[in-house]
């Protein structure tokens, strides 16, 4: 195992947080610390970022906090200088589009060509109001429409169908392709805290968090033969489905476990926190007693808390089902669903889905990536998780552990963190 070490965080609707992990020689992770932090009520909604100055403070706490614990667990100093941040939201799937390209003489096709056609995509998406990284408003409102990545799906070379054409000579080029996009809102918000990250040297490195999820946990197997991967989170239910191994659609359902909770607080007349601990101790997907249970300040019959329950539960997963049946992807829930995130936990939730949809399912288990404690490796992780195991640079590397110098009292082998609070605690 090198010193390497890699750093992810995930933007939830209610809490931040972030995890820190070395590999070894055969890809394992070793988990070496997980922070999280509440965020005050509704910083975050459906992903969408609300308050970019609260989120990017709270998170600078955080990433001050693993430094900290990375340095005592290995026992010398380091300095985080990025992390991978995984994108998620209400508004964010994949469209299909096509793009036909025309040569003047017989052109060899390479993987530079390939990736000049790509930019031109953007440029003409650019064209009919759709921005990108490569373009986007000097003044960003929350209207309008932006594309984070182009994912190629198929080629036509001279008419004749080919998934891929390297070195392939022809004088025309259709390409099939999948447009991941948002609302221009859902870019805003995480640019605002890209900003705020702007005034140091702590790098973001962005990926979609539906896909990375799908890298990491399908097999090629289910790549290959057609899958689906479900994350049931707490404001959102983010989902992705491969079939060829390949990329076929990423879309999100503003529904989650959230949701489940507050239908609860009505039912039992208690407030969230309460609702959610009714929740987590007695909540299930299918019958399992006529008694009634003590909720609240009163009893509620098990029969009527399922039933709520279970109803909000089909209703987001029949969402799914709709977006998936809308671009023609709905054959794919009939192979291999896999189903992973915090509310995936729901009690029989697993049988529901065999039973009710007929799916083949299958619920992750994160222990076979990761060793570490228990408690960290439990599915509302699965998105740090996932972009640890993506990741490919190292966030930070451990230095020998030298004589500290004195400042003043304050000096902690943290400078950057010492910057960055200094920055959000000064008056405007």
């Amino acid at each position: 195992m090198n010193n390497d070490i890699f750093v992810a965080v995930d933007l939830g609707g209610s809490k931040l947080s972030v995890m820190a992990a070395s590999k070894n020689s055969e890809g394992l992770l070793q988990i070496i610390d997980v922070e999280s932090i509440a965020l005050p009520h509704e910083s975050i909604h459906y992903g969408v970022i609300k308050k970019p100055s609260v989120v990017a403070t709270n998170l600078i706490v955080l990433l001050e906090n693993l430094q900290k614990g990375i340095q005592q667990k290995e026992k010398n100093t380091c300095e985080i200088s990025s992390f991978y941040l995984g994108i998620d939201g209400n508004t964010l799937r994949t469209e299909s589009r096509s793009l036909r390209k025309q040569f003047q003489k017989k052109t060899s096709l390479n993987k530079i060509l390939l990736e000049e056609i790509v930019r031109q995509i953007k440029q003409k998406l650019s064209d009919d109001g759709i921005f990108s990284e490569e373009k986007y408003p000097s003044e960003i409102t929350t209207s309008g429409i932006f594309v984070y990545e182009i994912f190629p799906q198929s080629y036509v070379v001279d008419d004749i169908l080919c998934s891929n054409p390297l070195d392939k000579i022809c004088t025309s080029l259709q390409m099939k392709f999948l447009m991941a996009r948002s609302g221009l809102g859902l870019f805003a918000g995480y640019n605002a805290v890209e900003k705020e990250f702007g005034k140091t040297k702590i790098k973001i490195k962005k990926s979609l968090a539906g896909i990375s999820l799908g890298e990491a946990f399908l097999t090629e197997e289910e790549k290959n033969n057609g899958a689906v991967l479900i994350d049931f989170g707490a404001q959102r239910t983010t989902f992705v489905a491969y079939k060829n191994g390949i990329l076929n659609y990423l879309g999100c359902v503003p529904l989650g476990g959230d949701a489940i909770t507050k239908d609860l607080s009505e039912l039992v007349g208690a407030d969230i926190r309460e609702a959610e601990k009714i929740k987590c101790e007695f909540g299930t997907v299918c019958y399992e007693s006529s008694e009634k249970v003590y909720a609240g300040d009163t009893h509620v019959s098990y029969r009527k808390m399922l039933s709520i329950i279970k109803t909000r539960q089909l209703e987001i997963i029949d969402f799914v089902e709709q977006h998936l049946e809308k671009v023609g992807f709905a054959d794919l829930l009939k192979q291999t669903v896999v189903i992973t995130g915090g509310a995936s936990q729901m009690k029989n939730l697993e049988a529901l889905l065999v039973n009710e949809k007929m799916w083949r399912v299958r619920k992750l288990d994160l222990s076979a990536y990761a060793k570490s404690d228990i408690s960290h490796l439990q599915p509302e992780n699965a998105l740090l998780l996932s972009l640890l195991i993506n990741a490919k640079d190292a966030c930070c590397s451990i230095n020998k552990k030298k004589e500290e110098k004195k400042d003043n009292g304050k000096g902690n082998g943290i400078g950057i963190f010492d910057t960055l609070n200094r920055m959000f605690s000064d008056p405007e």
